[in-house]
């Protein structure tokens, strides 16, 4: 079956998919909702590759159920950093390993993770796996996004020079993401900007932009993520990183000119 299609007709599987995988990892909210769209933009990554290698000789399901695990791992490789057990960790057993996991790679409380452990259906009890969680060793805080409001005081160090050209180069890299993004965006036919502009700016979800354009729902999320895909290769490709994009999110003052074009009908 043609890789694009399959998609399409089996979007809401994929989509229950992602679901349960991040109930099952404690994935919420926004952690959610970012994984699921790294994983549909893998999904549709180099022309659908993933999706080429099903060849029917296990259920959509399963095999979706494997490809989604894996990118877990590569998603969270991505956010924060290859993770691997430690030695004291390892000579101690599977259940440490699978504590420090919860523990110092996914951050859980520890009565949080020995819960998790205990639904997992392991044999320990809730006093011997504190008692291991004490004999772990004590290991640095991953870093990790912290929202605005989370902070409580002013930026160290604003005012010094240091501060000043860091600031500035952010400002140049803000301009050619927005120069490249709208360079990428006029080339697009009208409709698919108008679909942009209310994802974006009007925060329209896949089923209200179908409904506001009389287009088909199913055909549209791939349509969508065809296009952050090919944004995606133009930021690449003006040597702009992941990496460089993700220090801008959270920007206000980027403008990208998707909301100067007149509404579609």
């Amino acid at each position: 079956m043609n890789p694009e299609r399959l998609l399409i007709e089996h979007l809401q599987e994929v989509e229950r998919t992602i679901a349960f995988i991040c109930r099952r990892h404690h994935l919420r909210d926004a952690d959610a909702e970012d994984f699921g769209q790294f994983t549909k933009l893998k999904l549709i990554e180099n022309d659908y590759a993933i999706l080429r290698k099903f060849e029917g000789r296990s259920e959509l399901r399963t095999f979706l159920s494997v490809v989604i695990h894996r990118l877990l791992l590569d998603y969270r490789n991505h956010i924060l950093g290859k993770w691997r057990p430690s030695a004291e960790a390892k000579r101690l057993g599977a259940s440490a390993i699978a504590l420090e996991t919860l523990l110092h790679r996914d951050r859980r409380p520890l009565e949080e993770a020995v819960q998790t452990m205990r639904s997992a259906g392991t044999e320990s009890s809730d006093a011997d796996l504190n008692e291991l969680a004490a004999r772990l060793p004590r290991r640095p805080a991953r870093p990790r996004d912290v929202a605005i409001e989370e902070l409580t005081t002013e930026p160290v160090g604003a005012d010094d020079a240091e501060g000043a050209a860091i600031a500035s180069d952010r400002r140049r890299l803000a301009e050619c993401v927005a120069h490249v993004v709208r360079d990428t965006i006029d080339h697009m036919p009208r409709e698919d900007r108008a679909i942009l502009r209310m994802h974006f700016i009007g925060g329209m979800t896949v089923a209200r932009i179908a409904r506001a354009l009389n287009i088909e729902q199913k055909p549209l999320y791939p349509r969508l993520l065809r296009h952050f895909a090919t944004i995606k290769r133009a930021l690449t490709q003006a040597g702009i990183t992941e990496r460089d994009v993700e220090e801008l999110i959270g920007r206000t003052d980027i403008d990208f000119g998707l909301a100067d074009e007149e509404a579609a009908p």
